[in-house]
């Protein structure tokens, strides 16, 4: 009763009586009713309250129902239609859907067709707010496990710096921690691959990432700290790849999400400098903390609210959207079970076998590890260049900022340009971004060109996950995302790491960048080799119906 009081449903028919009949009906099931007479009283009704139902004749004076639907549509797309209609034929359900409507009812029916077609759709407007208070769920989840790590890595090398650590140590204590993550995020991918809750496993691994990044701001040796920094690194590592697994199996849209991951590494990174500039250096590591305290709070939120008796309620709102006036599906067809359901079965050997997915994680060997490498150098190229501490939160809020909206805006460009070929171009250009910043640009040209690198990990974060993902199995997502992260990411990360470091103590700044961009030019001649650009079938066909749809 609780829930159907929260679905609110306007009634439009001109004959008063039947109107009352309706509202009656309604009323009694624990539906909130209200009533017009007419089109222009219920435009003004829903301009002034919430409707999550319509339930309109077509014959009306004034506006009819036809004209009333198009200017509800203008304006609101989520609100749920029904037509009464007083012929029971084809043509008037026809017309029902051209106008926008969700079903259509006749007048002469039994009022239990009504209340059947009424609670369909307010069952899907249930499953549907639990979908959305999921998405806003991961939405939280991403921006305070990136806002942590913002504050963390961008500035950490200064801080290293500040205790005393020399170019070499940095360079190893960064390095060391990737090559534990290595081992790291494959270990806790296979616990998560068969594990019966995989949400519980990176709840874990958070609080466990809290505490140690606690501990650290009271390390400043350089054996124990190196130590400490490679524990954090076991238990960090494997968040990022689990949680983009729980985001894909559960089908929630991951550019959308993971765009909120780019805003609150921006903002970490902001937050993190402002404050280091007005205080000290070591007050990255609480702040650090605090953002991977909140994500974990959320998780246990988020599996609390989880209902395990209803077995994927995506795969039930997809079942309850088919119904209606679509044709009735084959019984006799078997039916594909949702993804999260999916038996946990195999091991890394059989992604090992899969050549090219093996072609595409080496080919993003010689991409990502500059990713992450930056993080920890642009610091050092923005001070050498004349920038302060606090340009750098300046720069990397633009930059990583910037990422955002090329993260939403992935699916939309792959109607224009195939997600392999997406991939090529932001990896050509992250080559000659690296190239540039090795000509020591001035901090202003550095800040101004922010768009740069919001358009190349934008769409490479997003666009290579999503390419491991279309090359297996559902069920096997978690452990390829964990071999992704563990080859591709942290072992090229201990690799620029490391010959960073070096060539930071004896030459410059500039001179790692030109190392980063002769290692993406690699990278960009292996993805051509394995010819990884060429646009699957089942891309050109997507795109060929979407061309098709707008004309």
């Amino acid at each position: 009763m609780v829930e159907k009081k929260g679905y609110k449903i306007l009634i439009v028919d001109d004959e008063v009586e039947y109107q009352k009949v309706l509202t009656l009906i309604l009323s009694e099931l624990g539906y909130g009713v209200a009533s017009c007479s007419n089109g222009i009283e219920a435009l003004d009704y829903l301009e002034k309250n919430v409707v999550d139902l319509v339930l309109t004749d077509l014959k009306m004076p004034a506006m009819d129902g036809a004209e009333l639907i198009q200017k509800i549509r203008e304006k609101n797309e989520k609100i749920d239609i029904i037509v009464i209609t007083a012929y029971g034929s084809i043509e008037s359900a026809v017309n029902a859907i051209k106008y926008g409507a969700k079903d259509y009812f006749v007048k002469s029916s039994n009022m239990n067709e009504l209340e059947m077609k009424v609670g369909r759709l307010a069952k899907i407007h249930r499953l549907e707010r639990k979908m959305e208070k999921r998405y806003y769920s991961y939405v939280g989840i991403y921006t305070f496990t990136y806002s942590a790590i913002g504050m963390l890595l961008p500035l950490l090398g200064q801080y290293l710096a500040a205790i005393g650590f020399s170019g070499v140590k940095i360079g190893i204590v960064t390095a060391t921690a990737t090559a534990v993550g290595i081992g790291a995020s494959p270990f806790w991918g296979y616990r998560s691959h068969h594990s019966k809750d995989s949400v519980r496993i990176v709840i874990f691994l958070c609080v466990i990432t809290t505490l140690i990044i606690i501990g650290l701001m009271f390390v400043k040796q350089y054996v124990i700290f190196l130590l400490a920094f490679a524990c954090f690194s076991f238990f960090q590592t494997p968040i990022m790849p689990l949680t983009d697994a729980m985001t894909l199996e559960n089908r929630i849209p991951f550019g959308a999400v993971r765009k909120w991951g780019a805003l609150g590494f921006a903002a970490g990174v902001f937050i993190a400098g402002q404050l280091a500039e007005a205080t000290s250096l070591v007050i990255i590591f609480p702040l650090c903390a605090f953002g991977y305290t909140v994500a974990w709070i959320i998780m246990v939120r988020l599996q609390r609210g989880k209902k395990r008796s209803e077995l994927g309620f995506l795969t039930i709102l997809e079942s309850e959207q088919h119904k209606g006036l679509e044709e009735p599906p084959d019984l006799n067809k078997p039916r594909k079970p949702a993804v999260a359901m999916e038996p946990r079965r195999g091991d890394y050997l059989v992604l090992f076998r899969n050549k090219k997915l093996m072609a595409l994680l080496i080919s993003a060997f010689f991409i990502c590890g500059t990713n992450v490498a930056n993080n920890t150098y642009f610091g050092f190229l923005y001070i050498d260049v004349g920038g302060s501490i606090a340009g750098i939160g300046v720069a990397f809020l633009l930059m990583c900022g910037g990422e955002a909206p090329f993260m939403a805006w992935t699916e939309r460009l792959e109607r224009l340009i195939p997600m392999e070929r997406m991939i090529l171009i932001s990896m050509m250009i992250s080559a000659l971004r690296y190239l540039w910043y090795s000509t020591g640009p001035a901090p202003e040209l550095l800040i101004g060109t922010f768009f740069i690198q919001g358009m190349v990990n934008g769409i490479v974060l997003v666009e290579f996950v999503r390419y491991v993902v279309k090359l297996v199995e559902p069920a096997m997502i978690g452990m390829a995302l964990t071999l992704y992260q563990a080859l591709s990411s942290n072992c090229s990360t201990i690799l620029c790491q490391l010959i960073g470091g070096t060539i930071l103590d004896f030459y410059s700044a500039t001179q790692v960048y030109l190392f980063f961009s002769i290692y993406n030019g690699i990278g960009i001649l292996l993805y051509l080799g394995f010819g990884l650009y060429k646009c699957s079938e089942t891309n050109v066909k997507k795109r060929d119906h979407d061309k098709s749809k707008k004309v």
